[in-house]
């Protein structure tokens, strides 16, 4: 089997953290013979703000971790899931303001992509787990509109182009 990634993409307060975690135990149980590996919340390790109040260097940071961190989990598990995408941080990195960051962001994603098996979508409207968890603004819910808006557009353009090999799933 060739590593493979499923995962959750959409803005904060969707859910997606509990889904994938749940996800990932409900794989390793209907497949023992496999690893599986959960990847979740590595927004909270990034040492500089994000949100509204990130930098291109926060930015930069997530997507060069994620990654990372991706490629590492897939070089030793049969399958990760995880609760954010690539290009969940180059949709931030462009509701933030820094169009030209997150367009270069979204050409590397698209070769990244490959390993993506399943992207399942958390809209605003159909999960709203919305609340203050230290992390997110949970108060500006005009940026979190806009960075759904953005992601929306990114992955059809992405599907338009061919560089979603996997399924995309509304959840």
């Amino acid at each position: 089997m060739t590593p493979a990634v499923i995962a959750y993409t959409g803005t904060h307060g969707t859910g997606k953290t509990d889904a994938a975690l749940r996800a990932a135990a409900d794989l390793k149980r209907a497949t023992p013979c496999k690893s599986v590996k959960a990847l979740c919340d590595i927004e909270g390790a990034c040492p500089y703000f994000i949100n509204r109040a990130t930098t291109p260097q926060a930015q930069m940071w997530l997507f060069c971790q994620r990654i990372r961190l991706e490629l590492e989990i897939l070089a030793r598990f049969d399958l990760l899931v995880t609760d954010r995408t690539v290009v969940d941080v180059a949709a931030y990195t462009y509701a933030a303001g820094f169009e030209d960051l997150a367009t270069d962001m979204l050409t590397m994603a698209g070769q990244h992509l490959a390993v993506y098996k399943e992207v399942r979508f958390k809209s605003i409207l159909s999960n709203n787990f919305w609340f203050d968890d230290g992390i997110r603004d949970a108060k500006d819910h005009a940026f979190r509109e806009q960075v759904e808006k953005v992601l929306v557009d990114m992955y059809a353009g992405l599907r338009t182009g061919g560089h979603m090999p996997g399924d995309f799933i509304h959840d």
